[in-house]
């Protein structure tokens, strides 16, 4: 019998952290769905495959974790779905494929895409860091996909309601930022595809929770700019903990000493630090086992958002506007920032430093009311 053809090639350059990959799942899926009978491969953190398992869009990793080309050669299509700077862009041209899919990036040679940012001012659907009303119906059918010959910005009305729009531009020329999840489905969406941006859920993970029904303090991050003081990730613990929750705290192998810390201020027993103890998949299953998540602006408040975990997350120097959870009852958003400011310091934001304990006890007694589902939780 004559051998079949291999399925022509799709290349998607994510190579990043387990929280990038999350805010990309929506568009990941629609590429999958747009190309059906491609091969789609993720050039990504090698470490983060069980998390591209679980999304049903990726048939294979490449391991890939700086911005030079992929090690795939001629692929029918590539999609930059990294950055917006010219370095990735630049990266994938290298691999020569058949087509490119970017934002237009002309210092990088690539003129023929959409915007790397929205210029249509509309205002804000919802205020992440205020609201609390339930998510608005985002069941309305997508408009037909664009022939793919002659991809055009997509309607504004046409986008799913999951996060906010853009804001007005004011005064300074500026406009309020575009959050991650809509950026990316933006840049499908223009190729032909048909993105959902609430098409955040993961699959069930393979294993069980290590702890099931805890509830999860995770005071790291990777920068110090979005790291809560210790000491109030302890007032946090402890008070949760006197209310009948089973508290564990996790973070990496680097964080072993900070969430040390942590539980033995709020009097917690040695076995609750889990930090460095755990695989990715064992903490992929105790996020979806979880009661309750609270963490700063790193992957694991995604990962609850993954899995519609109860959440506080708690924002400084980046916007929850961009990085923030999807608009559902169950996620609370905390932030006393007016706009973006520099992650990349050792010090804890002046915007975060605002956030006392109480708030965010206050937030943990609202997202746990609002979560009607599984069994019953202890409340505080």
């Amino acid at each position: 019998m004559p051998a079949h053809p291999d399925p022509p090639t799709l290349l998607v350059l994510r190579a990043l952290n387990f929280g990038d990959l999350l805010v990309a799942v929506p568009a990941l899926r629609a590429l999958r769905r747009h190309h059906a009978g491609h091969r789609l491969l993720l050039a990504t953190n090698p470490a983060l495959g069980p998390i591209a398992a679980l999304t049903g869009a990726v048939d294979a990793i490449v391991p890939h974790r700086d911005l030079s080309p992929p090690p795939v050669h001629a692929p029918e299509i590539a999609v930059d779905l990294h950055g917006v700077l010219p370095h990735s862009v630049r990266a994938l041209l290298a691999t020569r494929p058949g087509r490119l899919t970017a934002f237009a990036c002309p210092e990088a040679g690539h003129t023929h895409g959409p915007a790397p940012h929205v210029t249509t001012p509309r205002k804000p659907a919802w205020d992440l860091t205020t609201s609390r009303e339930p998510a608005p119906d985002i069941t309305t059918p997508h408009e037909p996909a664009p022939d793919i010959t002659t991809p055009r910005e997509p309607d504004p009305s046409s986008r799913s309601a999951a996060f906010p729009a853009p804001g007005p531009v004011g005064s300074d020329g500026l406009q309020e930022p575009e959050h991650e999840v809509a950026r990316w489905c933006r840049l499908v969406r223009w190729a032909g595809a048909e993105p959902d941006e609430a098409d955040l859920l993961l699959a069930p993970p393979p294993l069980s929770s290590p702890r099931p029904g805890a509830t999860i303090v995770h005071p790291g991050a990777a920068h110090g700019s979005k790291r809560w003081p210790a000491a109030r990730f302890a007032a946090v613990a402890r008070t949760l903990a006197a209310g009948g929750h089973d508290v564990v705290v996790t973070g990496s192998p680097a964080e072993r000493d900070l969430a040390a810390r942590v539980t033995a201020a709020a009097g917690l027993p040695g076995g609750a630090c889990l930090a460095g103890r755990t695989t990715l998949d064992e903490l992929i299953a105790l996020v979806h086992g979880a009661a309750l998540v609270v963490s700063g602006d790193t992957g694991v408040a995604h990962l609850a958002s993954a899995y519609e975990r109860p959440s506080v997350v708690l924002f400084g120097p980046a916007s929850p506007r961009i990085w923030g959870p999807p608009r559902k009852p169950v996620h609370a958003a905390l932030w006393h920032g007016t706009g973006e400011r520099e992650v990349l310091t050792h010090v804890p934001d002046p915007a975060l430093l605002a956030i006392t304990p109480e708030e965010v006890l206050a937030a943990v007694a609202t997202v746990l009311a609002a979560h009607d589902g599984g069994p019953d939780r202890p409340r505080t």
